[in-house]
This record gives C-alpha cells, sequence and structure tokens, in this order.
C-alpha cells in the first residue's frame, strides 16, 4: 500500500512514524499522487504526479506536473513518487482527555461506562492535571500520526482551574490544530457536577481572558449538552447568551 502524506500545517509520514513538518520556509512536494478537491465539481480530483508547494506552513501551489514557478532559496524538495499526499482529515468529536482508556471496558455496558468512566463521577478524583495533560496531549499526537490534523476535542475535564488549564495548555503544546470545547460537565442524572454551572462560566470566561492560545493553531470553544432539558430554562438561556 501506498505511504499516505498528509498535509494541513504540519506534514507527517504516517508509514515511517510521526515526523515534524521541515524547517525550510518552503517545501516543494513533486511527483505524488495528490487527493485535492475540485469546487466547482464539488467533488474530488485525483492528480497524478503533480506538484504542490507549501510556504510558511500554507499551501500555496496545486499543480498536475511539475512546479516550474520561482521558489524561495531554502526550499526543501521531497520526492514522493509512488506516494499520496492527501489533505489532513478532521475529527469533529474527539475526548482526548480519555486517550488513557484505551482497551479499558472492552467489557462494560454503556451505562457501566458512564457510571464507573464517566467526567462528572469517580474519574475527577482519580486524573490529576498531569494526567489530563499527557493523555490529550498525547490523543492529539495519534490523530496527527494517523493523518487527523484537526480536532475538535470535547473537553470534559473542567473540574478545577489546574485541570481546565491543563487540557488547553496540551491543546496549545501539541501543535495541532484543535477546536478546544469546553464541556459544560452536568450531567444530574450521572451523579453531581464538580462545579456548579455558574463555576463553569466563570472558568469558562477565565480560559477566554487568559488567552493562551493567541497565536496558535487552537480556538476555544464550548459545548453544552442538556439543551433538551426542561428543568434547565434558565441555563440553557445563560449558555444562548454566552454563545452570542
Amino acid at each position: 500500500m501506498a505511504n499516505f502524506v498528509m498535509s494541513i500545517g504540519k506534514i507527517f509520514l504516517a508509514a515511517a512514524g510521526l515526523f515534524s513538518t521541515a524547517n525550510a520556509a518552503a517545501t516543494l512536494f513533486t511527483n505524488g499522487t495528490i487527493i485535492a478537491f475540485e469546487n466547482a465539481s464539488n467533488s474530488l480530483n485525483i492528480i497524478r504526479n503533480g506538484s504542490v508547494l507549501v510556504e510558511n506552513d500554507k499551501i500555496t501551489a496545486v499543480v498536475p506536473a511539475s512546479y516550474t514557478g520561482a521558489l524561495p532559496s531554502d526550499t526543501e524538495i521531497i520526492n514522493l513518487a509512488g506516494d499520496i499526499l492527501s489533505p489532513g482529515m478532521v475529527d469533529t468529536r474527539r475526548h482526548t482527555w480519555q486517550y488513557v482508556y484505551k482497551n479499558l471496558g472492552t467489557n462494560m455496558t454503556f451505562l457501566d461506562y458512564l457510571l464507573r468512566l464517566g467526567p462528572t463521577l469517580r474519574v475527577s478524583d482519580i486524573f490529576t492535571p498531569e494526567d489530563v495533560y499527557a493523555s490529550e496531549k498525547m490523543g492529539l499526537y495519534e490523530a496527527l500520526h494517523g493523518g487527523t490534523t484537526t480536532v475538535v476535542s470535547h473537553s470534559q475535564v473542567q473540574w478545577t482551574e489546574a485541570h481546565s488549564d491543563a487540557s488547553i495548555q496540551a491543546s496549545v503544546d501539541s501543535g495541532s490544530r484543535v477546536f478546544w470545547s469546553f464541556a459544560f460537565t452536568l450531567s444530574p442524572a450521572l451523579g453531581q457536577a464538580v462545579l456548579t454551572f455558574e463555576e463553569h462560566v466563570a472558568l469558562l470566561r477565565r480560559q477566554f481572558e487568559r488567552n493562551i492560545h493567541r497565536g496558535t493553531a487552537v480556538s476555544i470553544r464550548f459545548t453544552y449538552d442538556t439543551f433538551n432539558s426542561a428543568e434547565n430554562t434558565e441555563e440553557t438561556n445563560a449558555v444562548v447568551q454566552l454563545a452570542t
């Protein structure tokens, strides 16, 4: 099977392991099979023996042959003969903080999982901020290694300021493109939440004010899972106000 080269912002050679993008200001990929997208026909466009030019972490040219334009003097040229060049994939919901759960609970029912490992119960007493940081960062690296370069990270670890800080710091330090989604972890049916709704709001505002994601590929979002509850109309209205 052909090696897959994933590129958006950072380039990864999946067949050879995880590699950081080239240090050169410009990188030209030549002679590869390019999986591109054709806006006019709203369909994939497969380009044989094409070239892709990346300058300062941005794709600036995709051509169906050898690139003949001017190149910066320090351009690194990578021959992709026999390989496939593809845009990175997008994961629209991933619980990166649960990376350490891999291979755990395979004999559990979903209800057992929620009661034993869900974010509102005992796990909040077990996970330290350092655990959260390591788990989230490894989860994002695993995504990159598999060709997923953009992740919506459903961050349900809003138990304390330290846990929240560790979570977003892992996203920033990973170098990934992450929509860090602060999760209001409020599930009365599964047990008492660690923080009140008001404390969640204050913690979310604090992350916006800290602004540690500025200048990175991370952006802050938030998620709220109890819109369908007739008992939470005041909370729901407050969340709508936050969003607007």
